[in-house]
């Protein structure tokens, strides 16, 4: 059997060579092995796989939340509305209430009227005799409208009051009857619990052919 010689140089250069590609074949493999793609490709890679899960549902989480905030804001925004409205008209009621929202000033504690503040019964008395004949002149009795026209001819005599006179710190309340003519007598009077040095009263008085009307007007005096 025949024995070949080869030059020790060759030999040299062939054991580095292989050398070498084994280094490049160990480091790519390392690479493989410890790369992101290989974590997600190979089975000893499931830890990457799992933290791209955790990532999707943190943010399906985020998601979650954001839209819970979303409406919650809407829901709030919903009740600041509601309690804004009621909160509106409260206010309207309580100004309509106290005169649409007009200061009201403190007490002066003044038990007693000014001079020209205190009840005139004589204008008082004129004015009722004045509303009494303008408002009936010509009306026949009629026992099914007396009430109604009663309630009617109250309220003209005190608003006329109020119009014509400076009363401010007067109460008043008005009466008025109105009954049938057919030679009757007929006796008004009344009794009241009051303050004689400022409470007063006013009366007056109308008939025609058919029928006749008395009104009292009361004032007391209030601080």
């Amino acid at each position: 059997m025949s024995r070949v010689h080869m030059d020790p140089s060759i030999i040299t250069t062939i054991q580095e060579e292989e050398a070498q590609s084994l280094s490049s074949e160990a480091l790519a493999e390392h690479e493989r092995q410890h790369s992101p793609l290989s974590c997600a490709r190979h089975p000893k890679g499931r830890r990457g796989t799992v933290d791209v899960s955790s990532s999707d549902k943190s943010s399906e989480m985020e998601q979650r939340r954001l839209r819970r905030m979303s409406r919650r804001a809407v829901e709030v925004t919903r009740r600041l509305s509601v309690s804004s409205a009621l909160f509106s008209q409260l206010h309207g009621l309580l100004a309509k209430h106290e005169g649409d929202g007009e200061p009201r000033y403190e007490n002066t504690y003044r038990v007693e009227p000014k001079e020209d503040e205190k009840f005139m019964a004589k204008e008082v008395s004129a004015i009722i005799e004045r509303v009494l004949d303008e408002k009936l002149s010509g009306v026949g009795y009629d026992a099914t409208s007396c009430g109604r026209l009663c309630c009617s001819l109250s309220n003209i005599i005190r608003s006329r009051i109020h119009e014509n006179l400076e009363l401010p710190r007067y109460k008043l309340v008005v009466h008025v009857a109105i009954g049938e003519r057919k030679d009757q007598s007929l006796q008004v009077a009344s009794r009241c619990l009051w303050n004689q040095a400022t409470d007063r009263y006013a009366s007056g008085s109308y008939q025609n052919r058919d029928l006749f009307a008395v009104a009292t007007v009361y004032g007391m005096y209030f601080d």
